[in-house]
């Protein structure tokens, strides 16, 4: 069965109603059902599923698509597992994947490891192990808990152990837990070290953290990149950790495994590790899918200073807003857990800085703000961590507190990061040095823009809800007068004549989002349905007129500035443009309706 049949059998024998209420006290409300969202807190039910569409939408945290998206975000998978998961629910084989039964050994072998290595802890090769996991007062049970093991000092104990078992040399090389000396001969790749074991979110191990615990070597070694495990993606404890953060509406980022171990130990069970690396953009995605709010807590010193810095970016970049938990000089949290315990580490969790005041404070520091080129190096350095900030809310009020600090003007504060953003567009080549003049950026959105936005969805929804024939649309309008991106994206997937809701598992995240809302979107308008599309077709080509005027304007001022002579030509069209556009100009108040 190929994947497309695949998709739509597995959508159509998993009834999305069925599915959400085994997570979501679900209730009849007229055609659909609604309940409390699983995404987010709430105490009105704002979650809406359709049996008939099969789409389930929130008007609170937006999150919206079908059932194989529900589960993808319920359950933290990647559309293959969720849709694998789907499949198995309703007694569907799916066909395995080239190389999936390669990855399944290598499964297999590393859980085999993770059982030879807890066998070596426990018996008498571990004494040594042990008496370093008292000495960090970590119990037996934590050990267990976190699958801890040791690895002992021979250099082929695991390897002749795992050929017993009938694991191939190569396959066991593959998955990271041999290496080869010059001379080409397999060793075990941790030898006399405390073992941690690397999980993913099925809570398959996928590698290993090594610490020695004593002799040459690196101090932590990790497993290398495998094809099951990618050092990149992964969090420490996640399995462990993922409901907590749900449960607590934000993860508690760490450095090392011990800080994440120790965490747990103490009660901070929504605690991951970052496997004592800067933080990756992929590390950061997966932590926004759960939670939009995180608290890093890296060591004090300048080398996790560093490490938290690049860590702020990426969790920015995601939508995740950061705090800081400030820890004492040279101290990391699992010092601060096992010296001075768990209230006093509560404490600080309570009052962990935001970054944007962190940020400031530390600025303050290192320049004089007396001074106009102080002032002047504090807003460069200011405007990246507000430019990244997609909370507008957040941007806004650090943007007043910032201008005040600094003894500026809300106005000026606000162009001086306009300009920045925008020269940060122009040089990543995003946008042309026009464009940024033409239409500015990240400027709050004109009436016309509005009118045009109301019109783009308002011609969606009826599309979508089966309200307007496409045959009525489509001739008047095409794909690229919508915004570009998800609005884009949909129209595109309508002109073209496809279900939107039979293929919504090939649109964008926000596409499917988009696509849940206009679903669920009422119509409140009076007017008939041909005069709503006309008066938003009206609405859209105004709007590509007007573009086309500034554009023109634009060219002429240019012109002008240069001592040129603007081409007879251009100036017709300007002069038909803003004629025509009068002609048609609305009364006052008249747009698209919502």
């Amino acid at each position: 069965m190929d994947r497309e049949r695949l998709v739509a059998e597995v959508k159509s024998r998993n009834d999305i109603v069925e599915v959400i209420g085994q997570y979501v006290h679900l209730r009849r409300q007229g055609r659909d059902y609604v309940g409390l969202c699983p995404f987010h807190p709430e105490k009105t039910p704002s979650f809406h599923v359709s049996p008939e569409k099969q789409l389930f939408y929130c008007f609170g945290c937006h999150a919206g698509g079908d059932v194989i998206r529900f589960v993808q975000l319920k359950e933290n998978l990647s559309f293959a597992e969720a849709l694998a998961q789907l499949a198995q629910r309703v007694g569907l084989s799916v066909e395995a994947e080239k190389g999936a039964s390669g990855r399944q050994k290598i499964y297999d072998a590393l859980a085999a490891a993770q059982a030879f290595y807890r066998r070596m802890l426990e018996g008498p090769q571990g004494e040594e192990a042990r008496r370093y996991l008292a000495s960090r007062k970590v119990s037996p049970e934590m050990a267990e808990r976190f699958g801890l093991g040791y690895a002992p000092t021979g250099w082929d104990g695991l390897l002749r152990h795992l050929r017993s078992q009938g694991f191939r040399q190569e396959l066991l090389q593959e998955a990271g837990l041999l290496a080869v000396t010059r001379r080409g001969k397999a060793i075990d790749r941790f030898r006399h070290r405390l073992m941690f074991p690397i999980w993913d979110e099925k809570g398959r191990v996928v590698g290993f953290g090594g610490r020695l615990l004593g002799g040459e070597g690196p101090k932590y070694l990790n497993s290398p990149d495998s094809p099951v495990f990618r050092k990149k993606e992964i969090w420490y404890g996640w399995p462990l950790a993922r409901q907590a953060i749900l449960d607590a509406g934000q993860a508690l980022v760490v450095e090392g495994y011990m800080d994440c171990l120790m965490a747990h130990a103490h009660g901070f069970t929504h605690a991951v590790a970052s496997l004592g690396t800067s933080l990756t953009d992929e590390q950061a995605q997966k932590l926004a899918r759960l939670t939009d709010q995180a608290v890093l807590a890296y060591d004090a010193d300048r080398a996790g200073q560093g490490a938290g810095e690049r860590g702020w970016e990426k969790l920015q970049a995601a939508g995740v807003a950061v705090r800081l938990l400030l820890l004492p000089e040279g101290q990391d949290p699992d010092d601060v857990l096992r010296k001075e315990g768990r209230e006093a580490f509560a404490r600080r969790l309570a009052e962990a800085v935001p970054l944007e005041e962190f940020a400031f404070h530390q600025i303050r520091r290192d320049v004089d703000l007396r001074t106009l080129e102080g002032k002047r190096q504090a807003v460069m350095r200011l405007a990246p961590l507000l430019a990244r900030e997609r909370d507008l809310v957040r941007r806004d009020y650090y943007m007043q507190r910032y201008a005040q600090w600094l003894g500026l003007s809300d106005d000026a504060f606000r162009r001086i990061l306009q300009e920045y953003r925008a020269e940060s567009l122009e040089h990543k080549g995003n946008i042309s040095r026009n464009t940024k003049k033409s239409l500015g950026v990240e400027r709050p959105l004109s009436t016309r823009e509005r009118r045009k936005q109301k019109a783009e969805e308002l011609i969606l929804s009826l599309l979508v809800q089966g309200k307007v024939a496409g045959e009525d649309v489509w001739h008047q309008m095409k794909p690229e007068d919508f915004r570009p991106g998800p609005h884009r994206e949909l129209a595109e997937v309508l002109h073209g004549g496809e279900d939107p809701f039979e293929h919504s598992w090939r649109l964008s995240e926000e596409a499917q989002e988009l696509l849940g809302r206009l679903a669920f979107l009422e119509d409140a308008a009076e007017s008939p349905i041909g005069e709503m599309v006309k008066e938003c077709v009206q609405t859209m080509q105004e709007y590509r007129q007007w573009q086309r005027v500034e554009e023109i304007q634009l060219a002429l001022r240019d012109l002008e500035v240069q001592g040129k002579e603007a081409p007879r030509e251009l100036q017709m069209e300007l002069s038909q443009l803003l004629s025509a556009l009068k002609r048609s100009a609305q009364p006052a108040g008249r747009e698209a309706r919502p």
